[in-house]
């Protein structure tokens, strides 16, 4: 029996080295909980409001984009009729599924007992319908259309984008993913055509960061208001397993 007395006694070492594997799983999930109860991030209640509040939000930032590409391809599709019915085409089905998913979720079906998993598939969608919309500065971008007016396009597609990303203040890393894909593409465009209109250009670029800038602000207080109203708890939500000992229990045993 080991002195605990004794200056080289070392309490916690003779309690790894005496646990078994289920013991050192305790432990690992123990600091575990105390790692994720003293850091600063939200707390469930806080996140599941944030959840709710991004599918009643969105709406509005899809009916964005819905309406920018209409006008682009009505206004610079004219002469690139086939593209710009295929660019539709991709455009809207990216559209429909967001729009299924936010609709499905907010009638409680499917997802609903899932909040989580819902917010990062719809997550991605996001980044699927921007991607979708921004491929439409290259496929409309044909010959027969002047440098001029392929700077407007890429300027209205890009200010739409960013203008989306208002309406996702809930969830930062939605209004990235409904951002930045298409903001990729109309950025290519925009540097094969700053010859043709550097200060219109130039002028949007600077109106769309200060947007995204906006928007990363406007989350930071959203989440902040949230944090407040919902703050975390001390209590540990853990699952018992059957014959589990407590960490009291363990040291006694490793003291003894």
């Amino acid at each position: 029996m080991a002195n605990p007395f004794d200056p080289s006694f070392d309490p916690e070492s003779r309690r790894l080295t005496s646990a078994g594997i289920k013991d050192l799983q305790d432990l690992l999930e123990e600091a575990s909980i105390r790692r994720r109860t003293n850091g600063r991030g939200l707390s469930r209640a806080a996140e599941l409001h944030a959840i709710d509040a991004l599918s009643r939000e969105t709406s509005a930032g899809l009916g964005v984009i819905a309406g920018a590409c209409i006008f682009v391809a009505a206004t610079f599709g004219g002469k690139a009729i086939p593209s710009a019915i295929l660019w539709m085409v991709i455009m809207f089905s990216a559209l429909f599924i967001c729009q299924q998913l936010r609709v499905r979720y907010r009638a409680g079906e499917y997802l609903s007992g899932h909040p989580f998993r819902w917010r990062a598939q719809y997550t991605a969608s996001l980044s699927v319908l921007s991607a979708a919309t921004g491929a439409g500065v290259l496929m409309l971008s044909s010959g027969s259309v002047a440098g001029a007016n392929m700077s407007q396009l890429a300027v209205c597609l890009g200010l739409g984008l960013a203008c989306a990303t208002v309406f996702h203040k809930a969830h930062l890393k939605a209004g990235m993913a409904i951002a930045a894909p298409g903001l990729c593409f109309v950025a290519i465009a925009s540097a094969r055509m700053i010859d043709a209109e550097p200060v219109l250009l130039g002028t949007a670029w600077l109106a769309i960061f200060t947007i995204l800038v906006a928007t990363i602000v406007r989350n930071r207080k959203f989440l902040a208001s949230i944090k407040a109203r919902f703050p975390r708890t001390t209590f540990n939500r853990k699952r018992k397993r059957p014959n589990q000992q407590t960490s009291s229990a363990l040291q006694q045993k490793a003291v003894s």
